[in-house]
């Protein structure tokens, strides 16, 4: 699915004006002092090199004067929506706590965490009964995109098959949530936690040694295979086999996908899956109702107005660019444009 560009273009600004205030305070030493009444001692600190910046947070090394050092980690403004800043926080905090709780892993001790002043989440601390309820939650996210986001259609045609992928797929949840995995206790996971952010190559016959098998210790001396010949093959082998489990559990990746629509990847894996047949006809099934067509009415009209809408930031970016307006002016003319016209869809 496109993203919304002129929420996009917000969000930098934001970003950029943020970025500012963290610096400043780096420099005027409130951010030294304010990390300071954290400490149990309340002992001065010091900054310790530049900001490390990451996909979804910049952080920030801390030296105490009696050598402890501390990692101050902050949501990036523009990466981390506001109404699920205060969320994520939580989870990483309580994820760290049963990690060192119930785990020999080495994970960082958390001394000090909080949330934005408001918070408009609601009640999420009790979690998830079920499996299913979960993913239940989480299509409805995708509904939410589909139906609000302006843009999240091209035209009629991705508007219906869109609308009866989605159809679709929500009506297969029971099917596909194994009754073993339904219930609690639930294994602890992270989306984000692939081999990208594991490991350094991509060859499993590389990484699994933490060597390379083309250096000189690993020639054959004669018939003889090097040492480390059975300890490769048998990380291979779990490798292979932790692969093949992943691969079993693919519908939390369908779920959680920026668009779900009949001709991306995951779609079609899931039609083949199921049969071409068997896919088409509930695609007709659930493409051909009258709430399609008022969805698909709907949607063009929102269209046509972010494409106004999208024309107008533009402008006011090519406004900030050369100077001509400021970027708190950037701000407050596209949130209030934005506003105007998420108010008008709401009336």
């Amino acid at each position: 699915m496109d993203y919304n560009k002129p929420l996009d273009l917000l969000h930098m600004a934001q970003e950029t004006k943020w970025v500012d205030k963290v610096n400043m305070a780096r420099v005027d030493g409130h951010l030294c002092s304010w990390a300071t009444g954290f400490h149990p001692r309340n002992l001065s600190c010091r900054l310790h090199g530049g900001f490390l910046n990451g996909s979804y947070n910049v952080s920030q090394k801390l030296v105490f004067d009696d050598g402890t050092t501390w990692l101050l980690r902050l949501p990036r403004a523009s990466r981390v929506s506001p109404e699920y800043a205060d969320e994520k926080i939580a989870m990483e905090v309580e994820a760290l706590h049963v990690i060192r709780e119930k785990t020999s892993l080495p994970v960082p001790e958390v001394y000090a965490w909080g949330l934005a002043r408001e918070n408009r989440l609601g009640d999420r601390t009790n979690g998830f009964s079920t499996t299913r309820d979960y993913s239940e939650y989480v299509i409805s996210q995708d509904w939410r995109q589909l139906r609000l986001q302006p843009n999240s259609i091209a035209g009629p045609h991705s508007a219906r098959s869109r609308y009866a992928s989605l159809k679709i797929l929500e009506s297969l949840i029971p099917e596909l949530t194994h009754p073993t995995y339904d219930h609690a206790p639930f294994k602890l996971i992270c989306d984000d936690f692939g081999l990208g952010n594991v490991i350094q190559f991509g060859s499993a016959p590389w990484w699994l040694l933490m060597d390379r098998p083309l250096k000189e210790e690993w020639d054959f001396d004669e018939d003889d295979a090097p040492e480390a010949t059975d300890r490769y093959f048998k990380y291979l082998e779990i490798f292979i086999r932790m692969l093949s489990d992943e691969e079993a559990m693919w519908l939390h990746m369908l779920l959680s996908s920026d668009l779900f629509d009949t001709p991306t990847f995951p779609c079609m894996r899931l039609r083949k899956f199921k049969g071409a047949e068997w896919w088409d006809e509930r695609l007709k099934e659930n493409g051909d109702t009258e709430e399609v067509e008022t969805f698909v009415a709907s949607k063009l009209e929102d269209l046509a107005a972010y494409d106004k809408i999208k024309d107008k930031v533009e402008h006011f970016k090519a406004l900030m660019d050369s100077k001509e307006i400021t970027t708190t002016d950037f701000i407050s003319s596209v949130y209030s444009l934005l506003r105007s016209a998420q108010e008008k869809c709401s009336d």
